[in-house]
């Protein structure tokens, strides 16, 4: 089980050996739920989706399991939207930190069009890089640790995004990734996060709930105000943040309720974070800030 301090901060470490070993395990399993949700066998998004409150999925398994993509899709899609309205120039160099198989970064590729952006990836699963290559191969994919790789060279993206991968920092190594993605970020470059977190004020039952998530997924939930602090410690201005919690309730019970849409036995995952957000105790957000 995961462990915490009095505070609350996770104090168990996940190596990243087990993180790569996690996602080499999914990519390689055609029965995973990801990977069932493919359009065409292509490249799977490994993230939450956002759905309208009165939405529903379809009642047939296959056209539910493409409802799921493009709920995750919709996700990508407005993490684009968001890097175009605040971006002070039209950015042209994308790094992808935690970039899975690849699919958020070709959907960039599309939806840029008639435009070229470069763009790069970097993950531990060389299974998922090896799937980016392959529907991606005008990108750059390296399978590097974030936090050693000397391959980034500074000042070199004009954004980073990290969609759901800052999850695995926990708030040991959350402040280090700030430092290092700032200044890999060329100036008024842009630094965009999603992530689940969880609130400063929750209580023990509210870190039961992150215990579930963790335990699942190898994850290390930071609070989101240590996301808030990490980043202004870290020379960065903040210029937009969304929450994203009422979006992706309703696409989580969804899940829930739906059996060909969990990813965990009876639904214990999807129940937990559809009840830590419901109850406020957990929140998903979009972040966005600039370097000066």
């Amino acid at each position: 089980m995961t462990a915490y301090s009095a505070d609350g901060t996770n104090t168990n470490s996940h190596p990243n050996e087990n993180v790569a070993a996690f996602y080499d395990t999914r990519v390689e399993n055609l029965a995973d739920l990801n990977a069932k949700s493919t359009i065409g066998g292509g490249p799977a998004y490994h993230h939450s989706g956002i759905v309208r409150s009165n939405e529903q999925a379809p009642s047939n398994d296959d056209d539910a399991l493409a409802w799921l993509f493009r709920t995750e899709q919709a996700l990508t899609d407005l993490v684009w939207n968001l890097i175009q309205g605040l971006c002070p120039r039209a950015p042209r160099r994308f790094l992808d930190a935690g970039c899975g198989e690849g699919a958020t970064l070709g959907r960039f590729i599309q939806l840029a069009k008639p435009s070229t952006i470069d763009v790069t990836g970097i993950t531990l699963s060389p299974k998922q890089a090896g799937m980016a290559r392959q529907h991606v191969p005008q990108g750059t994919w390296l399978v590097e640790d974030m936090f050693q790789t000397d391959k980034l060279p500074e000042s070199s993206f004009d954004v980073i995004h990290a969609i759901e991968s800052t999850e695995y920092f926990g708030s040991e190594r959350l402040p280090a990734f700030m430092k290092r993605a700032t200044s890999w970020l060329d100036h008024s470059g842009l630094l965009v996060i999603v992530a689940g977190s969880w609130l400063e004020a929750s209580t023990a039952d509210a870190l039961a709930l992150v215990n579930g998530f963790d335990d699942h997924y190898l994850t290390k939930l930071s609070s989101t105000a240590q996301y808030r602090q990490t980043a202004m410690d870290a020379g960065l201005e903040p210029v937009a943040e969304l929450d994203l919690s009422p979006t992706t309730l309703n696409y989580w019970k969804i899940r829930a309720e739906r059996a060909v849409l969990r990813n965990s036995k009876d639904g214990f995952v999807e129940k937990i974070i559809a009840k830590a957000i419901e109850s406020r105790k957990g929140e998903f957000r979009a972040y966005a800030w600039r370097r000066p």
